[in-house]
């Protein structure tokens, strides 16, 4: 690096012995340990398999490379992948033109590296990526995060700081020991201990890339609409792939996975050797419960249409409410001709109905049933659709509502709700009310928050309602604000509404893609993953818990073996949200290599503050201990009037 660091990688080269160009993965989930040897392997072999040098680099600081890890999403890191890519590109085996790929963190630092304008790359394929950490991952769409930042990714990447160089090349105790005693803090405190004006700085430049970009997200995955967002935003040649997944590769999708790994080598051999590549349409999604896959020269495609249907105080949702005056089942009031107003009283459980479609959770066969939550919300549903409904675009709720608390969240969704009762998820979304007004919302009257809902494309079989939800909670996926609110939701002719997208029925886009059969290569050194997620709740109804507990087993190229095993819980009370508990407990274990490793964390977060304890043993001797605390209020939802 320019400061004289060295990084370290692993590098994939393809038969024939002459120089190609070169595609970079560049990770902090450790290229010789999980991150590197699952699908991701499988990936870099099918590069090489098709002509091209595949790279894997650690981080600064993470697995084999040297230097201390800076904050997660700082400069550095796109400084890194600029020098990282400049010297590959002068390698002998190395035909001086580079790319990226990278799936979420990956994707990230695609879009960070490409801004930074490195002089020898020629094209990005980022998935599952978004260009504000800050509003994507730190605080969700300006909400304080509890599920992936605290107990499930973020606490992951703290054991992944702490692990040793997986190699165990020369002096790697050495450099071990001084990487853990130069960190400073561990990685999701950052989330409570950088300013907001840091995180807005590091925001990633889209007008400044200039490489072509293939961009790639999914419905159900944490980042569509962030994706379609910068998408549009480029102004270089693009294509952008929308598939009906969770946080997934496409190649290895639960749902119609496609051949993705012989599209990126497609689309790296069109730009990196000015080889010809297939007639793509710009834009390729997949029409959920109909047609498939299609194809259309933007998204949302011009056929869409926006609908808007209206909430009506007697609990439906449809294009011409019924006059105010009708008695709501929330309580609908009216008072010397006021509009409708809807009570809901905030029920912090809300949330543990979406956890299927988490991208922590395990991708499920089929669709659930979400209505848990529903019945737990405020909702507004449509007669049954006679004909069905295609639903294509970028959905909005537009909530019309006043609070008796002045910082809160509002969560939004769309259900498809069955002949049975039962009801699917469509769409969602949530922001933080203050963030979309631009201050605290007024008790004395009614204001819009307009929240945008994740894009889809989704045909709502025949004989199907549609339902808008709203709630004021999204846990565990949020911390819930420490005080029950409660809200008057304005409906009627100027009250809350959907702004839907919806295409005629027999909506023509483009020809339909065909796309390469997955690979059916699977990494070799999985030896084991499995996993446990459960709700409870108390017969009373009062108290919510969600519990998650997985164990994985990695074969290291080395023969030794990695293992890992997570518990982790979250818990909250209807009536003391501000109790709201979150714990989480990791053992990393180095078995048959050079030497014994285990690594063993414990976290504990309230609302007010975080306490991580970390312990490492080598061959059964104590070889690094720390504590570190947090408040976790800096932020706070309490915002004075």
């Amino acid at each position: 690096m320019r400061d004289g660091v060295h990084l370290a990688a692993n590098v994939y080269l393809p038969p024939g012995g002459a120089s190609a160009p070169a595609i970079l993965w560049y990770t902090p989930y450790l290229k010789d340990g999980m991150g590197g040897l699952g699908a991701t392997h499988v990936a870099q072999r099918h590069l090489a398999a098709r002509g091209f040098a595949a790279v894997s680099l650690d981080f600064r600081g993470y697995g084999e490379s040297d230097g201390v890890a800076p904050t997660a999403f700082a400069d550095q890191e796109a400084l890194d992948g600029h020098d990282a890519l400049e010297w590959i590109a002068r390698q002998p085996w190395c035909t001086g033109r580079t790319g990226i790929w990278g799936a979420s963190y990956g994707g990230n630092t695609a879009l960070a590296i490409a801004a930074q304008r490195p002089p020898s790359l020629g094209a990005i394929v980022p998935i599952h990526a978004i260009d504000s950490e800050f509003r994507g991952a730190a605080w969700p769409h300006g909400c304080r995060g509890a599920l992936v930042g605290e107990i499930d990714w973020g606490f992951r990447m703290i054991g992944i700081q702490l692990l040793p160089p997986l190699r165990f090349s020369e002096g790697w105790r050495e450099r071990w020991r001084t990487r853990l005693e130069a960190l400073e803090q561990p990685f999701p405190f950052a989330w409570h201990t950088i300013p907001v004006e840091t995180w807005q700085r590091w925001t990633t430049d889209i007008a400044a890339i200039e490489v072509p970009a293939l961009a790639v997200s999914a419905w159900h995955d944490s980042y569509p609409r962030e994706t379609v967002d910068y998408h549009g935003r480029l102004r270089v040649p693009k294509r952008l792939v929308l598939g009906p997944w969770k946080h997934e590769l496409p190649d290895i999708a639960v749902h119609h996975p496609i051949g993705f790994f012989d599209v990126m080598a497609e689309w790296f051999g069109r730009w990196l050797r000015d080889e010809p590549m297939p007639d793509l349409a710009p834009v390729t999604f997949f029409e959920t419960l109909g047609r498939g896959w299609r194809t259309a020269d933007a998204f949302p495609p011009a056929t869409a249409q926006t609908r808007t249907l209206r909430a009506a105080a007697d609990g439906r949702l449809g294009e011409n409410p019924p006059a105010a005056g009708a008695d709501g089942r929330l309580g609908a009031t009216v008072a010397d001709g006021a509009p409708a107003e809807t009570r809901y009283d905030v029920d912090p459980m809300v949330g543990l109905g979406a956890l299927p479609w988490d991208w922590t959770t395990p991708t499920p066969f089929e669709p659930p049933d979400i209505s848990p939550d529903d019945h737990r919300a405020a909702t507004w549903t449509t007669e049954p659709f006679e004909d069905g409904l295609l639903i294509t675009g970028l959905p909005e709720a537009v909530v019309v509502l006043r609070s008796d608390r002045p910082d809160v969240p509002v969560r939004a969704w769309l259900s498809d709700v069955r002949p049975d009762g039962s009801s699917t998820l469509l769409s969602q979304g949530w922001v933080r009310a203050t963030h979309v007004i631009g201050g605290p919302l007024p008790a004395d009257r009614a204001t819009e928050v307009r929240v945008p809902l994740n894009p889809t494309c989704y045909r709502l079989p025949a004989g199907h309602r549609l339902r808008l939800a709203i709630a004021g909670s999204h846990f565990p996926a949020l911390v819930p604000p420490p005080d029950q609110a409660t809200f008057w939701i304005t409906t009627g002719p100027n009250g809350t509404r959907l702004e839907l997208p919806v295409e005629p029925s027999d909506a023509m886009t483009g020809p339909d893609p065909i796309w390469p059969a997955p690979t059916p290569e699977r990494p070799t050194a999985p030896l084991e993953t499995t996993g446990a997620h459960t709700v409870e709740r108390s017969l009373d109804d009062t108290l919510g818990r969600y519990r998650q507990r997985r164990v994985s087993r990695f074969r290291l190229e080395n023969g030794a073996e990695l293992t890992w095993e997570l518990e982790s819980s979250a818990t909250v009370e209807r009536g003391r949200p501000a109790e709201m508990l979150l714990e989480s407990r990791q053992v990393w274990r180095v078995l048959d290599g050079p030497a014994a490793v285990e690594v063993r964390v414990e976290m504990t977060e309230t609302l007010e503050e975080e306490l991580v304890s970390a312990s490492i043993d080598v061959d059964g001797r104590p070889f690094f201990k720390r504590e570190w605390t947090v408040r976790t209020d800096e932020y706070p939802w309490r915002i004075r009037r």
